[in-house]
């Protein structure tokens, strides 16, 4: 009965240690990245993520929502929820996951940023580039690195009419 409640509090110990602290995993070039909790999701480009004791701000870089481009889309549409849709599948995939956050450079973000914008992702999968393939997102039009692939996702998620694309109105 001892071994039993012993084994029961350990596993509690390493599992309530696993969740509350980050660990590390590699990244290219040998490059060690600490994995940061998303505690809550604002809308789909706006993520709060727990590092180091204290809740960061990051605004997804690149990315814009259907609510952006009303004028992309007919009058009959209904924006908000397509947004809603988007911020539901989001929160599905990534709330109280543990996330790697890259600065819009692709390095971390510096130590003392409580709010910056940048890349997430999950298991190594890019959260805009999942958003944006899906149709529940599109490209905002500013330079970062990792444009050029967003647009070739957007470009596939219109032609297969994914997501919001099923509503736009042809120029």
């Amino acid at each position: 009965m001892v071994f039993y409640a012993v084994f029961v509090l350990g596993t509690f110990a390493v599992t309530y240690f696993a969740l509350n602290h980050p660990t590390t995993v590699k990244y290219h070039e040998g490059e060690l990245i600490p994995v940061i909790k998303c505690i809550g999701i604002t809308d789909a480009r706006t993520l709060t993520i727990y590092r180091d004791g204290r809740t960061n701000t990051i605004h997804l870089i690149g990315v814009d929502l259907p609510s952006d481009a009303t004028t992309r889309f007919g009058a009959d549409v209904d924006i908000a929820r397509e947004d809603e849709i988007a911020l539901h599948a989001l929160q599905a995939w990534i709330y109280k996951k543990r996330l790697q956050i890259f600065a819009a450079d692709e390095t971390q973000p510096p130590e003392d940023a409580t709010e910056y914008k940048g890349y997430a992702s999950l298991y190594g999968v890019d959260i805009g580039r999942k958003l944006i393939k899906e149709g529940q997102a599109f490209v905002r039009d500013v330079e970062h690195p990792r444009r050029a692939d967003y647009e070739t996702l957007e470009a596939a998620a219109r032609e297969a009419r994914k997501g919001i694309w099923r509503h736009e109105v042809s120029p």
